[in-house]
């Protein structure tokens, strides 16, 4: 029986899913250690499909493996079966030249195992396109979206039957609506997944995420910018991050997953948008602008109050300016509250991008809704209280508002 292969672009971005902890404990993104994780393990790269995981169909397949490979038998030769893949990009990467519009280079493709999908035995094979610097999503831009669609734009017509984009979660629903808006008259899937625990976990979520993406992405025409994560399918612009720490991290709450997997992968094609008439078009100005005159008058203020709502556990884009103006409210004494956006879970300094508003005076409101956080607030600011005490204060519980810090 012929095998299918498919042909997947991996642009890698950042976030939690490549990150390690530094000597602080801060997880941070680290330069080529995602590809490195994936090429050591054989469920994400067999390219001489000689791997145990490539031999599982039967019981027949799996003794003839056992009788060749032998389980302790090292893959030497898998260096001269590695194939590459030709990748376009707007920014420079490890053995790319330019050719005076892009840069353009072999990567070394991994390849997964063997595998049936309805009746098919299918593998994909992916190249991964690591950007550089690799950011926390509390820090992609509008300038981000406008990278990946044009790096998208450049692959679109090439050797690639989708795209898997690994991002952070904190502003995944973000990016994946935008580029739903900026990639227009699709004809094939373009899917973002990430992780809540980095691949560098036992653990970790990552590793279900990454591969069911990578199978989606090369087997399955979804014309659609999707996100997959815990086993469902989401439409982009549908979905939001309501959790910081279970593996169930993103809704959609008006409407049906696109697909859910479990014992098979199941399609609600009823829901799915069909492929455009329109040609493939990419929009490449968006317009997004941050407002700092309101902190700017809270300070003239005596006695006030500012509540953020924040990315996923506690986390921003890096606005150096931004900062500057909550350490000076800061110090004029105004109460500056860290409270998420996200349904479930806690704010915390566990990121770098969390920690620099600790560093700024910003308190974290642990997991204070947003609605109690503006009353309590309100309650405190009425009081005799100093505003070191009041600071002291907002992350304990009074009334059972908050969980106890751990």
């Amino acid at each position: 029986m012929s095998v299918v292969e498919k042909n997947v672009l991996v642009i890698y971005t950042g976030g939690t899913i490549g990150m390690i902890a530094d000597s602080t404990g801060a997880y941070r993104p680290h330069k080529n250690l995602l590809g490195d994780i994936l090429s050591c393990q054989s469920r994400f790269d067999d390219p001489m499909a000689n791997s145990i995981f490539s031999n599982l169909n039967n019981k027949q397949a799996y003794a003839l493996w056992f009788d060749q490979e032998k389980p302790t038998q090292k893959q030497a030769s898998i260096k001269e079966h590695r194939r590459t893949l030709t990748v376009k990009a707007h920014q420079e990467f490890h053995g790319s030249h330019f050719n005076g519009e892009f840069y353009e280079g072999e990567i070394p493709a991994l390849q997964t195992p063997k595998t049936f999908l309805s009746g098919v035995e299918h593998t994909v094979k992916y190249a991964i396109l690591e950007y550089d610097p690799l950011l926390d999503s509390s820090d992609v831009s509008p300038k981000e979206w406008v990278k990946i669609v044009r790096d998208i734009e450049l692959n679109y017509n090439s050797n690639f039957d989708g795209f898997v984009i690994l991002h952070g979660t904190d502003t995944m629903a973000y990016t994946a609506s935008a580029l739903s808006f900026m990639l227009e008259g699709l004809d094939k899937t373009i899917l973002l997944t990430g992780s809540q625990i980095p691949l560098t976990h036992i653990r970790a979520d990552a590793s279900d995420n990454i591969l069911h993406s990578l199978l989606i992405a090369g087997t399955i025409t979804i014309p659609e910018v999707t996100i997959y994560f815990n086993h469902q399918l989401l439409r982009g612009n549908r979905a939001t991050k309501v959790s910081t720490s279970e593996f169930d991290a993103f809704r959609s709450y008006n409407y049906p997953p696109l697909a859910k997997v479990g014992t098979k992968l199941d399609v609600n094609w009823n829901v799915v948008l069909p492929k455009s008439n329109k040609p493939f078009t990419v929009h490449k100005c968006i317009k997004m602008h941050v407002i700092e005159a309101i902190i700017e008058d809270l300070i003239n203020h005596e006695r006030a109050a500012l509540i953020l709502q924040t990315f996923g556990s506690g986390n921003i884009g890096r606005n150096d300016k931004l900062l500057d103006l909550f350490k000076k409210a800061s110090n004029k004494g105004v109460v500056i509250v860290n409270t998420s956006q996200c349904h479930t879970g806690s704010v915390s300094g566990a990121y770098e991008n969390g920690r620099v508003l600790g560093e700024a005076g910003v308190v974290f409101g642990n997991d204070l809704t947003c609605e109690a956080a503006l009353t309590k607030l309100s309650y405190l600011l009425s009081t005799d209280l100093s505003t070191e005490e009041i600071r002291k204060i907002v992350p304990v519980s009074l009334r059972g508002e908050v969980n106890k810090l751990v």
